[in-house]
């Protein structure tokens, strides 16, 4: 018989109990499937945090940069209001002070258009922070004017404490007191001044690569200059330089830009002459009254003629000196080393004409100026009495009516002879040593992008505007680095880095704007009668509603293709018909001849003499596109082929008798379309300024397989010393005879009552000079656009500032 034992038969209960003790763990299976869910958690959590970051990161990008673009705004705006000079360069004494807008050969679409129609030498670079080149705009244009502070918000700056001082002794020690040289004196100690006027500068340059300098100058290491003595500026690849040395540059094109903007006081209640300062304490080398002047003198005064003084402290006393004895301009060494103040050595790669001023103002925020050398007359007893018209050493304060010259303004230069005259306009001496440039802005070569980084197929004519071969001082780029502040006071100046473009427009109530055919090449709707005249795809549908066709002005890459489709298409010209529709727009100076343009100066001749402008290149012509269509005279030799009805295009008149526009003697061309309020004083200073045209060529010159129609119009504005009757001993060579100087300077409103004309001090009824443009200026256009190098966002600022009446 079978009895039950609890123990042997197990449960239900009993059962699950022994299941669960065998499986006290997860399976292998459990453990990957748990696994793999885990990682997709973090993967997502991980990108969910990368992309938390990265919006982060862009939102303070953008933050950023929308600050910086509303600082840019705000400080422009400001500054633009505060204008003192009037805009019509017909009137130039209407206001005080100055306006210029000086228009670099780069515009807005160069990169773009360029890297993209036939340029050999070109590749993109993806280096991390490297800004792709077809981004980059116009972004070496420079801006200047004379300003008027808020009331009660001056302009400040900094002066070295010599100057001060000096002032301060003068007038103690003239009223009869004891004067005491402070504790602590130290002469080049920055103390900070005010004034309601200044100088104020916007302008744009690439970061130097500074390290190991190729050479030096005069025992001054060149830090900054490449080996061809131009600025070397930071690049990805090669730091800038030339195409052909090595570890040659992918594309040219620097790759960090810099906003800059300088206030320099205008402050000449800082001067001092001769006379004011008692002979007690001025120094014996002041230097005022030698007999005999040469050319490239220290410096010559008159003895009431104002100049900018320091203290210096001996060790016994203190004497007051003048400024270029403490902060000089030029190189001390030999004449023959150095090439002379204000001579050309060919060893020099940052010679004193050009950047010696630049020394003067790393160390104040002053307009300051060169003064001229003095010369004594035949009967002024040995005394300097006549202005020869040629730079000194010397340096003084401006006042707002000395600024309307544009050689007494911030980092203006005059070129010596011989490098800017042309050797057939020697002016009464060999090599040019009586003449020198009309004032010009300090730049440096062109941009290389323009140069040597890229070739174009077909090549065209690029001598002008910066293009073709280009040397050290074919001022026709960036301003020259030196101007911008280094050392301790580096930055001071900087508005912004991480720049693309600074393009200022001047508007041109004469620009034309067309409407031309959209990507079916064909006017209106692309085989539609849209005008219902029973003619598919002619002229008068152009613009028509629903079409592709588009409004094309001058700053529009289609420009060139417009201009040369009006009203008609070829099969050698590609691109679509375009009509002219209107006239007034925002354009860059001079931009028919604008190397870097849309349209490059190809309304010349071809190699094979064919006129390839139509006679719509008429509709282009006038002061702010620097190009005039016009008459040959004399008329062309009858060899001569290519020019209908002996027309002809030529750089505009003002450009040309302003100076900014020259002819160098080594077959350069030194351009710089600028608009300038201007001045009236080069018609009564008593110095010769000297237009120098040269008469007609026989035939065109030809650059690469196109004829630059230009070189039959080199004519330029000289400025021609004067001197004493005597014989002035230069540094180098035989004794020079300076002819004697011009009669006294007319009144610019002086009338002859036989003619009834206005008589100039050249003697005659026509100018010395003329405006670069001789049109108001009604408005201009300012686009900035800065980008961070991280995120690659560009932020873009735009203002339009109106001139009025």
């Amino acid at each position: 018989m079978m009895t039950y034992h609890p123990n042997r038969f197990p449960t239900k209960k009993t059962m699950t109990e022994k299941i669960t003790a065998k499986r006290s763990g997860f399976t292998l299976l459990e453990l990957l499937i748990a696994t793999a869910a885990t990682l997709l958690i973090m993967a997502s959590l991980t990108r969910a945090f990368s992309l938390i970051g990265i919006t982060v990161r862009d939102s303070r990008a953008a933050v950023s940069l929308s600050s910086d673009t509303r600082d840019i705004n705000f400080r422009l705006r400001n500054d633009l209001n505060a204008v003192t000079a009037s805009t019509d360069p017909t009137r130039p004494d209407d206001g005080v002070g100055y306006f210029m807008y000086q228009e670099g050969p780069l515009a807005k679409a160069t990169t773009a258009s360029f890297f993209g129609y036939g340029f050999a030498n070109v590749t993109e670079n993806t280096a991390q922070g490297y800004l792709p080149l077809s981004r980059w705009g116009d972004n070496d244009d420079y801006l200047a004017f004379t300003a008027k502070a808020d009331e009660g918000n001056p302009f400040s700056g900094v002066v070295p404490w010599g100057v001060l001082e000096a002032q301060r002794a003068v007038a103690i020690v003239s009223a009869g007191g004891a004067y005491t040289v402070p504790a602590g004196y130290d002469a080049f100690q920055p103390v900070t001044i005010t004034s309601d006027y200044a100088e104020v500068v916007y302008w744009v340059a690439p970061r130097i690569s500074t390290g190991t300098p190729f050479a030096t100058d005069n025992g001054v290491a060149t830090d900054g200059m490449n080996e061809d003595g131009m600025p070397n500026y930071i690049d990805v690849d090669s730091n800038g330089l030339p195409t052909g040395t090595a570890n040659t540059d992918s594309d040219g094109y620097p790759d960090e830009l810099v906003l800059y903007r300088r206030t320099l006081l205008i402050r000449p209640d800082l001067n001092v002459s001769f006379n004011d300062i008692p002979a007690s304490i001025r120094a014996a080398s002041f230097q005022n009254t030698p007999t005999t002047v040469p050319l490239n003198s220290i410096t010559t005064m008159r003895a009431d003629q104002p100049t900018l003084c320091m203290l210096r402290q001996t060790t016994s006393a203190f004497e007051i000196d003048r400024a270029d004895r403490f902060i000089t301009p030029d190189y001390t060494a030999a004449a023959a080393t150095s090439g002379g103040i204000w001579e050309y050595n060919a060893g020099i790669d940052q010679p004193n004409w050009l950047v010696g001023m630049a020394a003067v103002s790393q160390q104040m925020d002053l307009s300051v100026a060169r003064d001229f050398v003095l010369a004594p007359s035949a009967t002024s007893g040995g005394i300097p009495v006549v202005n020869t018209g040629r730079p000194s050493v010397n340096f003084s304060a401006n006042n707002l009516e000395q600024l309307r010259d544009p050689h007494r303004r911030f980092a203006h230069v005059m070129m010596p002879g011989s490098l800017s005259v042309p050797a057939a306009a020697s002016f009464g001496a060999s090599g040019g040593s009586l003449a020198c440039s009309m004032p010009l802005l300090a730049l440096s070569p062109p941009n290389r992008f323009l140069t040597t980084g890229v070739v174009r197929t077909p090549a065209t004519t690029t001598s002008l505007f910066g293009g073709g071969v280009a040397d050290k001082f074919t001022l026709n780029g960036y301003l020259r680095p030196e101007f911008a502040l280094g050392g301790s006071r580096e930055g001071e100046d900087m508005v912004a880095t991480n720049i693309v473009s600074f393009d200022v427009q001047a508007f041109d109530t004469g620009a034309p704007v067309f409407v031309s055919g959209g990507a079916d090449l064909d006017p209106g709707r692309s085989g539609i009668d849209d005008d219902l005249n029973g003619t598919v795809d002619d002229l008068d549908e152009m613009g028509a509603i629903l079409s592709d066709d588009r409004a094309i002005a001058p700053d529009d890459p289609y420009f060139f293709f417009g201009l040369r489709n009006l009203d008609s298409r070829t099969a050698t010209i590609p691109g679509p018909i375009s009509r002219p529709m209107s006239r007034g727009t925002f354009v860059d100076l001079g931009y028919f001849f604008q190397t870097g343009g849309n349209v490059r100066g190809e309304g010349s001749y071809s190699g094979s003499g064919t006129f390839l402008m139509n006679e719509y290149g008429t509709l282009c012509s006038n002061a702010f596109s620097g190009m005039r269509y016009t008459s040959l005279v004399p008329p062309p030799p009858a060899a001569a082929p290519g020019f209908p009805n002996n027309r002809y295009l030529e750089i505009w008149p003002g450009l040309r008798r302003s100076g900014k526009c020259l002819f160098r003697r080594n077959a350069q061309f030194v351009i710089q379309p600028t608009f300038d309020s201007w001045t009236n004083g080069y018609e009564t200073d008593a110095l010769n300024q000297v237009s120098y045209d040269t008469t007609w060529r026989p035939s065109p010159v030809t650059v690469g397989n196109v004829n630059d129609i230009n070189s039959l119009d080199v004519g330029a504005t000289y400025w021609v010393f004067n001197g004493s009757a005597a014989t002035i001993s230069p540094t180098v060579g035989p004794p020079v005879a300076i002819p004697p100087p011009p009669a006294p300077a007319l009144p610019f409103d002086f009338t002859d009552p036989q003619t009834n004309a206005t008589v100039f001090d050249n003697g005659s009824v026509s100018r010395d000079t003329l405006p670069p443009i001789e049109v108001k200026l009604p408005a201009i256009k300012i686009t900035v656009e800065n980008y961070d190098p991280t995120t690659k966002q560009v932020s873009t600022s735009e203002i339009v500032h109106h001139f009025g009446k």
